[in-house]
């Protein structure tokens, strides 16, 4: 996990490839315990990881021809929770002199909007990752090109800076004007050269319930048991009726209805990020729900 013990041994913020490095590791763990359970390994057994024998098995899940859908897999899985995580968990940007900046969190966004997307079985089969299979199956679209495609960061280094389409970006999904999307990219100049990183991550028991964005079905989730262990319900002092278990979340519609009650327009215009809506939507409710539940429902509204 991305453990607080790393601290004992390590100093200084958490560092782009660290993260990375884990959600890289979720993905292949978890496909590949899909991958066994596919092919009738106990979950029990030794997992064998994605890019060996395996692979065979996580193709016929996936039910595409070619060994370009298990690695496309592996980094849309990757990429998804990665953008997830940084809407949730904002990181910051960092200077070799040691200046620490919180940026407008359109600098962290993925140019496909990872973040509004559901992760549904198979990937191939799913709208917003269709094309992307098809483009690789072409050879003009390979698995490193998604890690590119986040709007302000060099996916290999960290490095914050503005890319070739960064402003098309913000005008067509960020800004409701291109002179504010040309503010913004002037003040995205001012930063290149910092790098992301994080002050601090979740425990394990928060970054399990995160995980719960891949709870496609029951294969997911029996993936997600096995090798992070079950969900947890969140605590908060201040919900005094009684919580419902995990795993059953109030409906979509009152959902929504308390998302936008709390944020008539839109939680971006209120400067909130997802841990901070879903926090004050629970309050609504009055009852946990799943952030991937939440998010859901407001995208289906959008």
């Amino acid at each position: 996990m991305l453990s607080k013990e790393r601290h004992q041994t390590a100093t200084g913020p958490y560092s782009w490839n660290e993260v990375v490095g884990y959600f890289e590791e979720v993905a292949e763990t978890v496909l590949s315990s899909v991958a066994n359970a596919a092919e009738g390994q106990r979950q029990d057994d030794d997992v064998e990881l994605l890019f060996d024998e395996k692979k065979y098995a996580l193709k016929a899940r996936l039910g595409g021809p070619e060994f370009v859908d298990e690695r496309m897999s592996w980094v849309i899985t990757a990429c998804y929770l990665l953008s997830n995580f940084m809407q949730d968990y904002p990181p910051l940007l960092a200077s070799l002199s040691g200046q620490i900046v919180k940026a407008q969190p359109a600098f962290f966004q993925h140019r496909d909007q990872l973040h509004y997307c559901p992760f549904g079985w198979p990937l191939r089969s799913q709208t917003e990752f269709r094309r992307l299979f098809e483009l690789a199956d072409q050879q003009a679209f390979g698995a490193s090109d998604l890690w590119d495609r986040f709007a302000f960061i060099d996916a290999r280094t960290g490095e914050f800076c503005v890319k070739n389409g960064s402003e098309e970006f913000l005008a067509n999904y960020v800004c409701e004007t291109e002179d504010e999307a040309r503010k913004l990219v002037a003040a995205a100049k001012r930063l290149e050269g910092f790098v992301v990183c994080w002050e601090d991550v979740p425990d394990e028991k928060e970054i399990r319930n995160f995980l719960s964005y891949l709870e496609a079905d029951d294969s997911f989730i029996s993936a997600l048991d096995h090798s992070y262990g079950p969900a947890v319900e969140p605590k908060h002092e201040q919900l005094q009726t009684k919580r419902s278990p995990v795993g059953r979340p109030p409906k979509k519609p009152e959902a929504r209805a308390a998302y936008w009650q709390c944020f008539p327009q839109g939680h971006e215009t209120a400067g909130k990020v997802w841990k901070e809506v879903h926090q004050e939507v629970e309050m609504v409710l009055g009852t946990p729900i799943a952030i991937s539940t939440l998010k859901r429902a407001v995208r289906d509204n959008r």
